[in-house]
């Protein structure tokens, strides 16, 4: 045998799981806010799909699909309903602190735990979409359960159970969620290298190979089949671009697209603030020179981290998965506010009492911009809610009124009013109709429709849209 004893590392306790259960309602609540707000593009794809059977122009992991359609079943196909299986994700994610080990020696402990789940509730990005009817926050929620897996494995990795729930984590990983085989290749190398291989028995090396063996395998296989078809998964991501407001990008082998979309994705986890990417890197700076003998095992999972994203950047070139979006980096947001956190509380170990006030106005400021600014949506996704916009329209509307709107909305219009399905377009010819509602966004630029000689407009303000009756004389 090894000679070294299995030692099985306890969760986190009840008394220091109760903070975990405070920021889990808080962040709740925090998001309960949007859950009724009227569904919006990519959401209208996923209600078409699980409702009706219609082709997603989004892709839907199984895992998402499988808990929204039993809550749309058992529901009903309303925002309430389908938007339950995101804020369940969010609630899993900050749940998950509480599987730490409290041991000591533990790359991530009970301090850490309650950073994390904190700087995770407070991430303007993760709020967002625990209100929408989409996957991302089970994209997070997995990321973090394959860290926590990993932290206990690699706190005894000549044991074989939680090497098993670590090769479970990344099964997972690949069957769940869209950047699966991106989370678990790295995170089972980081494994292999991790186990003492020279201290074990052959029977313990046999049991670890085969099990590393059965991840990686699957891992692999999965990432291969994707190369093998990348042409038509890049064609598949450019035809549901939205011209609107969004382009999938893919890496051209430039520095400047790295920093660019690493700033873009990061800063937004970072609720935008001001000199957050620098607070980041001192946070990881001052983890990994903490002197308890562990800068190893550290460095071993700040360079995971760094393998993450070089591999979703060698993916991104490939044209498997752009690199840079926010929503489609929420996989490696837990690591990164992982190693936050672990900064934060390195300094609150190191200057004790002295750390409170500085940490104190660091999350008043990072609630701020997360919170109550909302940064992610106010200045990038700027969601609105369309239900007053939709019930003006459908009043001004009669048999014959054409409707001239912004794709997102027709979709939307046709979604909550079927009825005005075939007079619903987004551009129509001057003077082709002698009654038009056009609609467009509020602050937005745009002529007016129907140039007919003599017309009566109506111009109706609304919150985040502008309506307009445009009625030509008959010709």
């Amino acid at each position: 045998m090894s000679g070294r004893a299995p030692t099985r590392d306890a969760a986190i306790g009840v008394g220091q799981q109760l903070p975990l259960l405070l920021i889990a309602l808080f962040a709740t609540l925090i998001a309960a806010r949007r859950l009724e707000q009227t569904f919006w593009l990519d959401e209208l794809w996923v209600v078409r799909l699980l409702r009706d059977g219609a082709a997603s122009d989004t892709p839907v992991p199984l895992l998402f699909r499988w808990l929204a359609s039993a809550s749309g079943g058992w529901l009903g196909y309303d925002e309430l309903a389908l938007r339950l299986p995101a804020l369940a994700g969010l609630l899993a994610l900050l749940l998950l602190p509480a599987a730490l080990p409290r041991r000591q020696g533990a790359l991530l402990g009970p301090r850490e735990a309650i950073h994390w789940a904190l700087l995770c509730a407070l991430s303007s990005p993760m709020l967002f979409y625990a209100a929408q009817a989409k996957q991302y926050t089970w994209d997070a929620a997995v990321g973090a359960a394959l860290l926590v897996a990993y932290v206990r494995f690699e706190r005894d990795p000549a044991a074989a159970r939680p090497l098993a729930l670590l090769v479970a984590g990344a099964w997972l990983a690949v069957l769940a969620i869209t950047p699966g085989a991106l989370l678990a290749l790295p995170v089972l190398a980081a494994a292999a290298f991790r186990i003492p291989w020279r201290e074990l028995d052959a029977l313990t090396r046999r049991r670890h190979a085969l099990l590393l063996g059965a991840g990686g395998l699957l891992a692999a296989a999965t990432l291969g089949a994707l190369f093998a078809v990348s042409e038509s998964i890049r064609a598949g991501w450019e035809s549901v671009s939205l011209a609107e407001w969004w382009q999938p990008r893919f890496w051209d082998g430039s520095l400047a697209f790295v920093l660019a979309g690493s700033k873009h994705w990061l800063g937004h986890f970072l609720n935008l603030l001001r000199g957050g990417l620098l607070l980041l890197a001192a946070a990881c700076l001052v983890w990994l020179a903490r002197g308890d003998g562990t800068v190893r095992r550290r460095a071993l999972l700040l360079a995971l981290a760094c393998a993450l994203v070089a591999l979703t950047l060698g993916a991104s070139a490939f044209g498997l998965y752009p690199y840079g979006e926010t929503r489609l980096m929420l996989f490696a947001a837990p690591g990164v506010l992982a190693l936050f956190a672990a900064g934060i509380a390195t300094i609150e170990r190191a200057a004790g009492r002295w750390s409170l006030v500085p940490v104190a106005l660091f999350y008043a400021l990072f609630a701020w911009q997360g919170v109550v600014r909302d940064t992610y949506d106010a200045t990038y996704m700027r969601h609105r809610d369309t239900r007053e916009a939709n019930e003006a329209v459908r009043a001004l509307w009669r048999p014959g009124t054409a409707v001239v709107a912004p794709s997102a909305f027709l979709l939307q219009l046709e979604h909550y009013h079927p009825e005005l399905d075939g007079d619903l377009a987004s551009e129509i010819a001057p003077g082709t109709a002698q009654r038009v509602i056009h609609v467009r966004p509020e602050g937005s630029a745009g002529e007016s429709l129907g140039r007919a000689p003599e017309r009566s407009r109506l111009r109706i303000p609304l919150r985040g849209f502008e309506l307009e009756l445009v009625e030509s004389a008959a010709p």
